[in-house]
């Protein structure tokens, strides 16, 4: 039986997330539903275990009650699924295909599409995002190998490097605009680039949760 995040996949973990989600259910129906996806049983072999094993899983499974914090720390790589899978980390090298699928899963939900989000900034080795394999084929050895605690320092960690990028580029504007000729575009360019910088500043808790 799965107990801890480190054991559990990420697909499966999303399962999980579904069933607690599921208004259908009843509050017993949904323990015994985690228990079966935790220990690859099936809903009737987990009813009929001696009550005493079931308290036991039980017990096993309450790591699911507290919430993983994210060491912000990548590994140089993630062997999954047949893939050697190697960290993005340079946000100025991304393609414009790979800044904006990154952009519309974000734009989505971080927890629905955290898949798809870790398929964008994991890359095989030797190749470019989506170029010499299927990044369909790369979320589905995510979705089924990758551990929700790699899972999660992948995106906390990629969130803080994306916040660092924007800083970056707002402040590389705002400098640029401060040399423009004093009139409304310049007013209106600086403008913008404050409100830019008001909605990072609130959405910064967002790049570490």
């Amino acid at each position: 039986m799965i107990t801890s995040y480190k054991q559990l996949p990420v697909g499966l973990y999303l399962e999980i997330c579904n069933v607690s989600q599921d208004e259908k259910l009843d509050e017993l129906s949904k323990q015994v539903r985690v228990l079966a996806l935790l220990s690859g049983m099936t809903d009737d072999q987990v009813l009929n275990m001696p009550i005493a094993d079931y308290q036991k899983a039980v017990v096993a499974s309450s790591f699911l009650h507290r919430e993983y914090e994210p060491t912000g720390r990548v590994a140089s790589s993630y062997k999954v699924g047949g893939f050697d899978l190697r960290p993005f980390k340079d946000w100025t090298k991304m393609t414009a295909a790979q800044f904006i699928d990154y952009q519309t899963y974000s734009s989505k939900g971080t927890e629905a599409h955290v898949v798809e989000i870790v398929s964008v900034v994991l890359v095989p080795a030797g190749m470019k995002y989506g170029d010499g394999y299927d990044v369909a084929d790369v979320q589905r050895a995510v979705r089924d190998n990758l551990c929700v605690s790699d899972v999660l320092d992948i995106v906390a960690f990629f969130f803080s490097q994306y916040g660092a990028f924007l800083v970056d580029s707002l402040t590389y504007l705002k400098r640029q605009a401060e040399k423009m000729k004093k009139g409304p575009e310049r007013e209106a360019r600086l403008k913008e680039i404050a409100m830019l910088e008001t909605r990072l500043l609130s959405l910064g808790a967002g790049y570490t949760t």
